[in-house]
């Protein structure tokens, strides 16, 4: 007589071959998935860092995010969504227009940051700066706020004479934005920051204020002299060591421009570069090992 079915331990056989089947198969599974997101999130970064240096040969300064070194790190409002892939409204574009204008005001004759004659005899009695170079000291004021308002940060402040003043005491626009960025998947967006592929904000930092980058020597006292008024980059210092801090220092190859960086699966990340929190973090570009 033949037998139907299966007997007990047949079934116990079958259930145990299948759970070493599934036991030996998940950390395949795993580690496919984990390189998936990797290689998701370098795609993304890719596109992105492509949008920043099209933002930047468009306006020549790169979108601004601070970090400042008192606040919690990473800054907690990336608007890289929004800067590289939002083209700005008719309305929009007005209100970038007016604060641009209240900016350059600010430099001319009777504005509220002007510099004038009596803002630089410290520096005209050492025999550095003359009289005629006022009016070259206020236009590359201008130029500098109005860089700094197109980058993003509408909160930029006078000079050295007046460091602590707003330069447009009331914003209405949020800088220039357009659609660097179409084609860019809609999960990659949350809010007005992109993400990575664990649906985590990416880390931006760029440079604390765009400012005059002079290609004259240095040498030349005058433009020397400007650094004393605030008016030359003010981009992070080159980093000594792998433990410098990201907001602050950075390889020589990249203390004038930006770092774009995923947190990783762990979602963790520290601003000095050695931390242990920064161990899985994802970064297109690697400089001997001095960026996450």
């Amino acid at each position: 007589m033949r037998r139907r079915g299966f007997t007990l331990i047949e079934l116990i056989m079958v259930m145990a071959i299948i759970t070493v089947l599934i036991g030996l198969a998940a950390p395949i599974t795993v580690l496919a998935r984990r390189t998936a997101a990797l290689t998701n999130t370098r795609a993304v970064l890719a596109k992105v860092e492509t949008a920043i240096g099209l933002f930047q040969a468009d306006m020549n300064v790169l979108p601004f995010q601070d970090h400042p070194t008192a606040s919690a790190f990473p800054a907690a409002d990336n608007r890289l969504a929004w800067v590289l892939g939002h083209a700005l409204t008719t309305a929009e574009r007005q209100d970038l227009d007016d604060d641009l204008a209240t900016a350059k005001a600010a430099y001319q004759l009777g504005g509220s940051h002007v510099f004038g004659q009596a803002d630089l005899n410290p520096e005209t009695a050492a025999g550095d700066l003359k009289p005629p170079h006022v009016a070259m000291v206020n236009r590359m004021g201008a130029e500098r706020a109005t860089l700094a308002i197109l980058s993003g940060n509408t909160a930029v402040t006078g000079l050295r004479n007046k460091p602590t003043t707003a330069v447009v005491p009331n914003p209405k626009s949020r800088g220039y934005a357009d659609a660097y960025l179409d084609g860019l998947a809609v999960d990659v967006r949350q809010g007005d920051a992109v993400v990575d592929a664990w649906r985590r904000p990416l880390v931006y930092i760029s440079p604390v204020l765009p400012g005059m980058r002079s290609r004259v020597p240095a040498d030349c006292s005058f433009f020397v002299r400007l650094d004393w008024y605030g008016m030359t980059g003010s981009g992070r210092l080159p980093a000594s060591t792998a433990a410098s801090d990201m907001r602050t220092t950075a390889p020589p190859r990249l203390c004038r421009t930006f770092e774009l960086v995923s947190m990783g699966p762990d979602g963790l990340i520290a601003a000095q570069r050695d931390e242990v929190a920064n161990r899985d973090n994802v970064a297109l570009r690697t400089i001997r090992g001095e960026l996450p």
